[in-house]
């Protein structure tokens, strides 16, 4: 189990390593055609961008509050933003399931029992993929100026969609199947389907916030014209949800870049991996700002234990050797630039190595 952790990891490295070269090299070459597209940044635009992101983020929370309460564990808005935004934030932590178990650990905290937390993390996951299937789809659709099979790609995401809304209990067959073969405890489908379908809605609204910030966000930089919304907006979830179940970044680093780049390529050029860039840089920068408004008491809590343990004996002796260590590491170094050292600091010992280097073996001027 630990070696295959260990080439797990290692398989994660690679794949990241590659996504990125090919990413720089592809912005590289592309950069004369990019360079035309700049334009000034736009205040509205990062407004824009920073409310439609928002209202991911709180749709988000919204669901998952709905789903608590249909389970029979009824938190208020914030609670339930609280334990949310803390467990996504593990995300990027190569694997999901970092993120399943900080939210487990928050429904703890919340008095929610384990197995009922894990199902109900695992009715979100799917009803997050279900409905960026659908808002993906409706974007897609309505796009125009878009290459053919891009409007089939979004057929098939409401149709998917769709069966996964109107059978949600015949949805634990593939989750039990994927959880029996990592050994892990099977889930027992305890949720009606209004209630299903319930949060499917508020996560919906989610991905159109999700995929009107990505065009915002890419106009604050590229003077794109506004045809072009609906086809950035359908691409932004669809990519979500190839990062989200590949299991092979952070959060879909590189693979989400990926996608938005390829599919957006026949219709802004090479502009592709900027909206890419731009996205992945105003959806974490909202989702920052949103996790700290609700992790408030979750921060002073954190912040209580520092400045207690500030206060203790240890503290104060490992900030002075802190302090020793830098402000005379400081000093050593510019007395060495300014060609001020004596021949006990450490040029003994400079003198050393490059005598032996030089066929003097251990020789040095004060032998």
């Amino acid at each position: 189990m630990v070696r295959s952790r260990k080439y797990r990891k290692i398989v994660f490295l690679a794949i990241a390593t590659l996504v990125g070269i090919f990413l720089v090299r592809y912005f590289a070459h592309s950069w004369s055609a990019i360079q035309p597209e700049l334009t000034t940044p736009s205040l509205l635009w990062i407004g824009i961008a920073l409310v439609t992101g928002t209202v991911f983020f709180l749709a988000r929370i919204a669901g998952w509050q709905s789903l608590l309460r249909s389970l029979g564990y009824p938190q208020t808005y914030k609670r339930s933003g609280r334990m949310l935004m803390l467990s996504e934030l593990i995300r990027y932590i190569p694997g999901n399931i970092w993120s399943v178990l900080g939210r487990i650990a928050q429904g703890q905290a919340a008095g929610i029992p384990t197995d009922k937390t894990f199902f109900a993390t695992v009715v979100d996951i799917l009803g997050l993929c279900s409905s960026s299937l659908i808002a993906s789809g409706v974007f897609g659709i309505l796009a125009t100026h878009v290459p053919w099979w891009l409007h089939v790609v979004a057929v098939i995401g409401i149709a998917v969609g769709g069966i996964a809304l109107l059978a949600s209990k015949y949805l634990a067959r593939p989750v039990n199947w994927a959880l029996a073969r990592f050994h892990r405890p099977l889930v027992q489908w305890s949720l009606t389907r209004s209630a299903f379908s319930k949060m499917v809605v508020w996560q919906t609204l989610g991905w159109l916030g999700f995929g009107f910030s990505g065009y915002a966000c890419s106009r604050v930089f590229l003077n794109l014209p506004g045809s072009t919304a609906l086809a950035i907006a359908a691409v932004l979830p669809l990519s979500w949800l190839v990062g989200y179940v590949s299991f092979l970044t952070p959060s879909g680093i590189g693979v989400r870049e990926l996608i938005i780049t390829t599919v957006l390529q026949p219709i802004i050029g090479s502009s592709g991996i900027v909206v890419a860039a731009l996205d992945r840089f105003g959806i974490t920068l909202v989702e920052l700002i949103v996790a700290g408004f609700f992790a408030t008491t979750f921060l002073r809590e954190r912040l209580m234990v520092i400045w207690k343990w500030l206060r203790s004996p240890a503290a104060l002796i490992t900030l002075a050797c802190v302090a020793f260590a830098v402000y005379f590491g400081i000093i050593a170094v510019v007395m060495n630039q300014k060609v001020i050292t004596a021949h006990l600091d450490l040029g003994n010992m400079d003198q050393v190595v490059w005598n032996t280097l030089h066929i003097f073996f251990f020789i040095h001027a004060l032998n």
